[in-house]
């Protein structure tokens, strides 16, 4: 990543990070807090950092994008509770496994954004053994070390390929899992490639499904992190023009939808077709707002009965709920199984993070908003009837299940 890219074009809006033609705004959360580090008391320590966060849209190429973000400066150094060696990740097998089909195991690989080294891992495992990261957060880099890596501390930018090719040649592999839509400069991420990768080059991407999102309605992948929001339409048209074609994509519904793709460098340029523009973002923004004040309305009608409201699920994707759509005002606590959150507090509304074990006492009436991965709800379920009985109350509210579904039966008071 680099310095953020503010461009303008004539008529002075924003330009469009692909394509360069002019965006209009299709979703304002106004100012928030970065998500992420979580906060060590229910108020800063310091003075809050806070940023307009606004989703604008191409007229041209419908990429959908924030256009004004945070310097990333100011939020990777310091970031490490979303290491990924905690998280299940099913797909990583059927990743390594495509990958062997594509390269030798001598292959050089270089990753950006290795995080705390566990996809590193998981292809030294398979066999790979010439491996690389680059990271810029001070706290989830030097575990990937700790796990016996190479990691350059920073961001993927031009300089630092040029030195990491001066020191190791040119790679055969660039893998960016759940950081190319981090990228606020895509011209200069792939000025980096150019410079990291062999001529017939490959590039692996693993980014969430904005299409999925669209189709539910769900705002809970807006953050201040997440820059770029692609489907599979614009991911393709983003890759063309910068020299890419893709030879593999395959999709998961793991944590919302997510998108793989396999690349390869091509020397001939092209001039890619531009994608249609999906018709759900005319009215995203109505919908996100029409189930937001719905769940709202509800949660108010059960705490004023009785009922204690809780989030199961402390990570990045509660937060436009709680904070953009002003829903924490209803809820006691977040619960999550991470031990390093346990304990803290969720950024913007300063709600408790706990372990779900620590209510298993607690009396009274619950009511449980489940804000984990559609392939964990089952798990979590049968943990929440274990803890607290047969009476809880559980709604998903994160796509890819259908969340207004989920509404009806939480108004109607079904679990």
């Amino acid at each position: 990543m680099t310095s953020v890219d503010r461009r303008k074009n004539r008529a002075g809006s924003a330009e469009c990070r692909i394509c360069g033609g002019a965006t209009y705004p299709i979703l304002d959360l106004g100012l928030q807090p970065p998500s992420d580090p979580l906060w060590p008391t229910p108020s800063p320590l310091v003075p809050d950092r806070r940023h307009p966060l606004r989703l604008d849209a191409c007229r041209v190429c419908g990429f959908t994008q924030i256009s004004d973000p945070m310097p990333p400066e100011s939020i990777y150094p310091t970031a490490g509770l979303e290491m990924t060696s905690w998280k299940n990740l099913p797909q990583t097998a059927w990743q390594v496994d495509l990958l062997k089909r594509h390269l030798p195991l001598e292959a050089g690989i270089v990753e950006t954004g290795c995080n705390d080294g566990h996809f590193l891992t998981a292809l030294r495992d398979g066999g790979f053994s010439r491996l690389l990261g680059v990271e810029p957060s001070r706290v989830s880099g030097p575990i990937a070390r700790g796990k016996g890596f190479e990691v350059r501390e920073g961001f993927a930018t031009p300089p630092v390929a040029a030195e990491l090719v001066a020191s190791h040649g040119k790679f055969d592999l660039a893998v960016a899992k759940h950081m190319f839509g981090h990228i606020p400069d895509l011209n200069g991420y792939f000025s980096c490639l150019d410079t990291l990768l062999k001529p017939d080059g490959l590039l692996f991407l693993e980014i969430p499904d904005f299409g999925a999102a669209l189709a539910a309605a769900d705002c809970s992948l807006v953050y201040e992190e997440l820059i770029g929001y692609f489907t599979s339409d614009t991911l393709r048209f983003a890759l063309e023009r910068f020299g890419y074609r893709v030879i593999v994509e395959h999709k998961f519904t793991y944590n919302g939808g997510l998108i793989e793709v396999l690349a390869r460098r091509f020397p001939a340029p092209v001039s890619p077709r531009h994608p249609a523009i999906p018709g759900e973002l005319a009215d995203f923004a109505r919908r996100a707002g029409d189930y937001a004040a719905r769940l709202g309305a509800r949660l108010a009608l059960l705490r004023d009965q009785g009922w204690v409201i809780y989030v199961f699920g402390g990570g990045l994707r509660s937060a436009a709920l709680l904070n953009g759509f002003g829903l924490a005002e209803h809820v006691a606590a977040l619960l999550d199984d991470n031990p390093a959150k346990q304990g803290r507090y969720y950024p913007g509304c300063g709600l408790p993070l706990v372990a779900p074990e620590t209510l298993a006492d607690n009396p009274g009436r619950k009511a449980f908003l489940l804000a984990v991965g559609n392939e964990n709800e089952a798990k979590v379920k049968r943990r929440i009837d274990d803890l607290f009985g047969g009476g809880a109350l559980c709604a998903s509210i994160l796509s890819p299940n259908d969340r207004f579904a989920e509404l009806r039966k939480l108004e109607a008071g079904l679990g």
